[in-house]
């Protein structure tokens, strides 16, 4: 992805966050034990130090993204990974394109100011010897 962001974007700093939503899917949802232990400890730490009688309850708790999923998908698919450099492509076009429209219209706006200082410059210029 690396080399494929560098094609497209040569300044700046790019964060790319690939998600995978297969909310199509039929599969039995999991939960990730491990990570809602985690923050179950969490919040019980919260609530010590901080003096909070309320407990947090379960529906709160599995509504956090990453506690509750679909069965893992093998993200070493090749289809995966072509879809995944196709729409990383298509938004790359479009980020370009964008950056172009925003430079056309920078250029466009200097331009334009560029005109008024001339004239300004032009309107003072005359005046200077009285000065």
């Amino acid at each position: 992805m690396r080399k494929l962001v560098g094609e497209y974007i040569s300044r700046g700093a790019v964060q790319l966050r690939v998600t995978l939503d297969d909310t199509g899917s039929k599969e039995a949802k999991v939960i990730n034990h491990d990570f809602l232990a985690s923050l179950v400890k969490s919040c019980l730490e919260i609530r010590r130090e901080f003096g909070l009688e309320n407990n947090v309850a379960v529906e709160q708790l599995v509504s956090v993204p990453g506690v509750v999923g679909d069965e893992m998908v093998d993200v070493n698919q090749p289809q995966l990974a072509t879809a995944l450099e196709q729409a990383a492509r298509e938004a790359l076009t479009r980020h370009r394109e964008m950056r172009e429209r925003e430079g056309e219209a920078l250029k466009a706006d200097f331009q334009k100011r560029l005109i008024l200082l001339e004239s300004l410059l032009n309107q003072i210029e005359p005046q200077v010897g009285n000065i």
